[in-house]
């Protein structure tokens, strides 16, 4: 199988000027990417998250660059920058090329993602060499500081009326903390006398449940009463198709259900009812779903239908 490796290093450019609520005054401080180990995107074609980062409240990113290094000497990848949950940046990256992802602007949160061009052009993204980030924040002014003052004398009386308030609180948690062991001790009392009845009742399921069993033995296997693709679907354009299937049976409540897909094997057992159980369409063209269903004596019936992967 193909391979390629992602190298990232990410690239600080200076503030720009934009919008941001905050007081006081502005500082920037860095913070480092640590390491993240290579791994390989999905064969479905999704996105794949190679690194993340989201700032505290209060606080933004001023701008990122990454660099994004594919060192295949074959295959081609997509990368893409998104911005607080928005694509801002999205570009091929061919064989031995280094492309740039760029972003200025306020924002909150940065993810790094990459894609395989096709199921058979995987490689291997992460941050090798790691990267920083450049986090501009506030610090108080003056009046912030007065402001706070006052806010901490406020709430250091409350504090004392809060303490008075759980002194009285804690006196009346004594006092019912005195009712609770006694109505413990009650109702540890009644707990016996329900333990005792509790096991001369399953003694006597016991008996009855063993009578029954020797009395009648299932032999009848469920009925599939309905067969077909979820939402009545016959076809998919990819690998994953859903089957639902409805059964009854004469006395279990409890179904299984497992699938096998032409002349392979069987696959694990679902229980039902459920919405569907998941198959996987291997080629291109017709495909037979055969459904095997049991009851809790282990009786089966099966049904089969034909699905088409296009």
């Amino acid at each position: 199988m193909k391979r390629f490796i992602l190298i990232l290093c990410l690239i600080m450019i200076p503030s720009y000027s934009v919008a941001f609520a905050a007081d006081g005054i502005p500082i920037n401080y860095v913070v480092n990417i640590p390491y993240v180990a290579t791994s390989y995107p999905p064969y479905t074609l999704e996105w794949k998250d190679i690194w993340s980062y989201t700032v505290p409240s209060g606080q933004r990113i001023v701008a990122v660059n990454a660099l994004v290094e594919n060192v295949n000497n074959d295959d081609t990848i997509y990368a893409r920058l998104v911005v607080d949950g928005v694509e801002r940046d999205n570009k091929v990256c061919g064989s031995n090329k280094t492309i740039n992802l760029d972003y200025y602007g306020s924002c909150s949160q940065i993810l790094l993602q990459q894609r395989a061009r096709t199921s058979g052009e995987r490689g291997a993204g992460g941050l090798p060499n790691g990267g920083t980030l450049t986090i501009e924040t506030y610090v108080a002014s003056g009046a912030d500081i007065v402001e706070a003052k006052n806010a901490a004398i406020s709430a250091a009386v409350s504090a004392n009326t809060a303490n008075v308030n759980a002194v009285s609180a804690y006196n009346a948690a004594i006092s019912a903390n005195t009712n609770a062991i006694n109505a413990y001790n009650i109702a540890n009392s009644a707990n016996t006398y329900a333990h005792q009845a509790a096991t001369n009742s399953s003694n006597a399921y016991n008996i009855a449940y063993n009578t029954y069993q020797a009395i009648i033995t299932d032999k009848t296997p469920p009925t599939i009463q309905k067969l077909q693709g979820l939402n009545g679907a016959t076809c998919t354009t990819s690998s994953s198709f859903h089957v639902s299937v409805t059964a009854i049976d004469n006395t279990s409540e409890n179904l299984y259900a497992q699938a096998k897909i032409d002349d392979e094997g069987w696959g694990g057992w679902y229980d039902l009812p459920r919405q569907s159980l998941p198959v996987a369409l291997g080629s291109i063209g017709p495909h037979t779903i055969t459904i095997r269903v049991k009851d809790s004596s282990g009786n089966m019936s099966t049904a089969s239908m034909t699905a088409f992967r296009i």
